[in-house]
């Protein structure tokens, strides 16, 4: 099977996402699946974080069998079979 994970942060911070996130990777490729990963940066200003929003929820991925999502804005990303983790709890 075919994932994409896909975190949101500012660049150059960490977030107490990114352990779980490198987690996650490490699992899925551990039980044989295919992944790539996503990073949507978010940005500092208000105008840059409503960008950031609009840009997520106008992205689409194709191609993969399912989608796994840390942080907003990415969670607003579009497929039909869309995993949102918060703090590491799949919803």
């Amino acid at each position: 099977m075919k994932y994409v994970v896909i975190q949101s942060r500012q660049p150059f911070s960490t977030t107490p996402n990114d352990e779980t996130v490198a987690n996650k990777i490490t699992e899925l490729h551990a039980a044989g699946h295919e992944v790539d990963f996503v990073w949507l940066p978010l940005g500092e200003t208000f105008i840059e974080k409503q960008d950031a929003e609009i840009a997520a929820r106008l992205l689409s991925i194709e191609g993969t069998d399912r989608i796994i999502t840390y942080g907003f804005p990415a969670h607003l990303v579009r497929h039909q079979e869309h995993i949102v983790e918060r703090n590491g709890v799949g919803r």
